[in-house]
């Protein structure tokens, strides 16, 4: 191993780096990688058939596993000393064929394995070999050597090499490589489901943060062999990948460089490709579900985020206002759990005779942006015959509120007023959430619960509250809509009415919405109708934006 200086007239260090046998002899398709931190010391990967290669004490595995192992090894900056050094392997072949680090010092590494027993995290997305041949695998290990954060297999029934490997910002990795496998795992909506052709194809693969669920993974070939040695990834979670094809037919794009087969092509490795796939890291997205509840019926209408998400809040519509009661719009699995993953809405169809359609509004966005991601719950018997109570929760620590809900015992008592970025006190507030309510019920307490979806003002760059306040006429129906700034994107609402008469104010709808019925990224709206006669009412809608 060796580091040159910056002129390349001088090596810096170099050092050899093995045992009693043959280092870096693994397959001709994967050769070992290798990466450096912000600190310059350089993290080795690749394979070693001797049984003593050099490790460290309290790394991870310090013996030799069988077969071929493959090894990680961290190396100071001057190149004098190991920081840590570990075989990675089991009971046959095992090789590395790439390695990335992130900012915290955690090394991801990609490879291929034949070990039935390659060590396997509980709970990683593939903890058992896909079929008779070698397989990928991803291993994350942690800052200092000494264990695996996670660690899985990647493969279908045929031979898979991981080749190369990228990390973005939020701890997703990104592997590409080989795959002879008809049934390699891929996701659905991906840019190629199906195998191209030929010997092989190249794979795509994305991780997400915990190694337990792909985010995406797709093929990428055509009809002869393709296979991908190296990829990379920017701050927008683009992945960029190359290779090497020898199909005519390798998916290409109009406009690009060099769009058809170049002279002399011939079978691989005819041509070399480069390829850029457009697909993110936040995975921020708005997802929604609507039931048509039948007549005179109770329903929990929920809806859940995507794998590997989890929810920022979340909103509701409502078919008809007067026939539609509603109980709660909550971070909740239906069932009454909090979940951190699902939003439910719980209404009562008052309608005799007719269905009504009821809408639940998820807004979701990676577990790994969210560091600190917790759900603060309230719940408050409000005394019979109150006025307006408020109800608030609070986030901890230098948390911020992303979203909120709430929950009603029964709508035909408690009259809700509002639920909203809020101290009760009549002020906005980014850290905690307030749902104020009246209980008429001359009688009986009622029960209102608050509930506050927060996380790490880390993970929320750009972190706003807008509002805006519209008038309705009188026995006439109207929106409030408010919009995020140039580039942020909506992760919650809520709404506040005027909290004269209880109960003028009937709301159909407090969501993501652009106000012409079109779910938007960037937009929160209230849509209510104003039943009072005589006056108009005010009606408020908050909304709490971050750049995503």
């Amino acid at each position: 191993m060796t580091k040159l200086n910056a002129t390349g007239s001088a090596p810096v260090y170099s050092t050899y780096l093995g045992g009693n046998s043959d280092e870096l002899t693994a397959p001709l398709l994967a050769i070992g990688g290798i990466a450096v931190d912000g600190f310059g010391n350089a993290y080795v990967t690749g394979d070693t058939a001797s049984t003593n290669f050099p490790t460290t004490a309290g790394a991870f595995q310090t013996t030799f596993g069988g077969g071929a192992d493959a090894f990680v090894t961290k190396l100071n900056s001057t190149g004098s000393a190991l920081v840590y050094s570990t075989y990675l392997g089991g009971n046959s072949g095992d090789d590395a064929g790439g390695i990335a680090v992130d900012g915290s010092g955690n090394a991801y590494v990609t490879g291929s394995t034949a070990s039935t027993n390659f060590p396997t995290t509980a709970g990683a997305f593939q903890t058992s070999v896909g079929g008779s041949f070698s397989d990928a695998f991803v291993t994350k290990l942690n800052s200092t050597g000494s264990a695996v954060v996670y660690s899985t297999y990647l493969g279908g029934g045929n031979q898979d090499n991981g080749l190369g490997i990228a990390v973005d910002g939020f701890g997703n990795a990104y592997v590409t490589g080989l795959t002879f496998s008809t049934n390699f795992p891929t996701t659905a909506g991906a840019f190629q489901t199906t195998f191209g052709g030929g010997m092989t194809d190249a794979f795509v693969t994305k991780l997400n943060c915990t190694g337990s669920a792909l985010v995406y993974s797709t093929y990428l070939g055509g009809n002869s062999t393709d296979l991908a040695g190296g990829i990379a990834v920017d701050g927008s979670g683009n992945a960029y990948v190359t290779g090497g094809t020898g199909s005519t037919n390798f998916p290409t794009t109009a406009g690009a460089f060099q769009a058809t087969p170049p002279p002399f092509f011939r079978f691989f490795p005819g041509a070399g490709f480069v390829a850029k796939f457009a697909l993110g890291s936040s995975g921020y997205e708005i997802v929604s579900r609507t039931v048509s509840v039948p007549p005179s019926s109770v329903a929990a209408v929920n809806v859940a985020c995507s794998s590997g998400n989890k929810v920022l809040g979340g909103g509701f519509s409502i078919e008809t206002a007067v026939s539609v009661k509603l109980f709660s719009a909550a971070p909740s699995d239906g069932l009454g759990n909090v979940s951190d993953h699902q939003w439910n809405v719980d209404v009562l169809n008052t309608h005799p005779t007719n269905a009504q359609q009821v809408t639940a509004v998820a807004i979701c966005a990676s577990a790994c942006l969210l560091a600190g991601h917790e759900i603060i719950v309230n719940r408050q018997l409000l005394v019979p015959a109150s006025g307006v109570t408020n109800v608030n929760v609070t986030c901890s620590g230098a948390n911020k509120v992303l979203g909120g809900g709430f929950s009603i015992e029964t709508p035909d008592f408690v009259k809700l007023f509002s639920t909203e970025p809020s101290d009760g006190l009549g002020n906005l507030s980014d850290h905690q959430w307030n749902v104020a309510a009246q209980n008429n019920d001359p009688s009986g307490a009622r029960q209102v619960t608050a509930v506050g979806v927060c996380a790490s003002a880390t993970a929320v760059a750009g972190y706003q509250i807008v509002s805006n306040s519209s008038f309705i006429p009188a026995s006439f129906g109207g929106n409030a809509n408010v919009a995020c700034a140039s580039g942020n994107k909506v992760l919650g609402g809520g709404f506040l009415l005027g909290t004269g008469t209880p109960g003028l104010v009937k709301l159909l709808s407090s969501e993501p919405d652009d106000g012409l019925g079109t779910l938007s990224d960037h937009r929160w709206n209230v849509l209510a109708q104003n039943t009072d006669p005589n006056s108009a009412q005010q009606v408020t809608v908050r909304a709490i934006c971050a750049s995503f």
